[in-house]
């Protein structure tokens, strides 16, 4: 008899093991997570009732597709996670037989905007729970298309030849360069373009390529020129809030390595040689006006519009010639007019 009511004790005690087992959810915040370009975020995950899950399969995924973290066979898989997330994201191990799934994201930037979703389990049982990460503007809170000018680049000292600023003209295309000292291959590295801590693009094995907002038809990266150490980018006709500093950063596994470069964006007018151009295009102007007025004023007159028409006489001779004519006289007498010589005619030839 008493056998049998440590058996019975036994199963209710295992059946209570297990119900609390498959009633534990996983417990994470309702309201988005907010931070700002730069910070460090912590994504609160936990069990409730907490139990152990050490045994299990513990998956964090970004907007359902990437890992952050995946944990399996009591082990951290580096395979599977994502490149935007190696050297970014911790997670306590030791933490999860009380339940605590708790991850750690550093230096996040827009990138890291979105949904991250915590699963225990496979099947019908799986637990999950999903949090909103909301990565703000430092300057003002608001969305990251900026020109925030703020250093937010983790630049790495040493990793890559120095490019401080170039120049572009508003509206032509300009290269912003990315050559660093180390090799790097598309098969294991992933480029990573950021403006003022903002996402613009990333560059992962070849041909796979992400653009973000206002950049996505204005960009464009030469995967061939990778071997040869060439991490740049062209950004084609190029506007006033393109202004401001970039970041150029090459993940590797859990490295992470960074250069800056600041684009300035000057107008054609209202340069020097604008001006100067500007200068020569109205001196040619009014040099011209001024010419054609000189030689409006100085053109040679229509002589013929002097001329008169004299009318000839029935001998041949003008009227003018006709008459007599007193110049030349000094006794003012009159001369005789002045007469035409007759055509000579031919003597006509007599009849025989």
């Amino acid at each position: 008899m008493k056998t049998e009511n440590k058996l019975f004790l036994l199963i209710i005690i295992l059946s209570f093991s297990a119900t609390d087992n498959n009633d534990s959810s996983i417990i994470c915040p309702t309201d988005p997570v907010k931070a700002k370009v730069g910070q460090n975020v912590t994504l609160d995950f936990h069990l409730e009732p907490p139990r152990d899950v050490t045994d299990d399969t513990v998956e964090w995924k970004f907007n359902g597709k990437q890992y952050v973290v995946l944990y399996k066979q009591k082990d951290e898989s580096e395979v599977d996670k994502a490149r935007l997330f190696k050297g970014r994201v911790t997670f306590n191990k030791t933490a999860l037989h009380k339940g605590i799934l708790t991850v750690n994201i550093s230096s996040v930037n827009s990138f890291y905007d979105g949904n991250y979703t915590c699963s225990v389990g496979h099947g019908p049982g799986s637990k999950s729970c999903t949090v909103r990460l909301i990565v703000e503007n430092p300057d003002n809170g608001s969305s990251l298309d900026s020109t925030n000018k703020q250093q937010t680049c983790p630049v790495t000292p040493g990793k890559f030849n120095e490019t401080p600023s170039v120049e572009a003209e508003l509206g032509k295309d300009i290269i912003l360069p990315c050559y660093p000292k180390f090799n790097i291959s598309m098969e294991d590295d992933m480029v990573e373009w950021s403006k003022g801590g903002a996402g613009i693009c990333t560059f992962e094995k070849v041909r796979n390529k992400t653009y973000e907002g206002k950049y996505k038809d204005r960009l464009s990266f030469d995967f061939g020129k990778i071997k040869t150490g060439n991490a740049s980018i062209k950004l084609s006709r190029v506007e006033k809030s393109d202004e401001g500093e970039y970041c150029c950063c090459i993940i590797r596994d859990k490295e992470i390595n960074c250069t800056s470069v600041t684009l300035d964006i000057y107008s054609f007018w209202k340069t020097t040689g604008g001006y100067f151009t500007i200068g020569a295009i109205i001196g040619a102007i009014v040099g011209a006006v001024v010419g054609f007025l000189i030689w409006w004023k100085c053109r040679p007159q229509d002589s013929k519009a002097d001329e008169t028409v004299i009318p000839l006489n029935t001998t041949g001779a003008s009227d003018e010639d006709a008459k007599p004519t007193t110049s030349n006289n000094p006794a003012g007498q009159q001369t005789k007019p002045r007469r035409t010589p007759k055509k000579s005619q031919k003597p006509k030839k007599r009849r025989p």
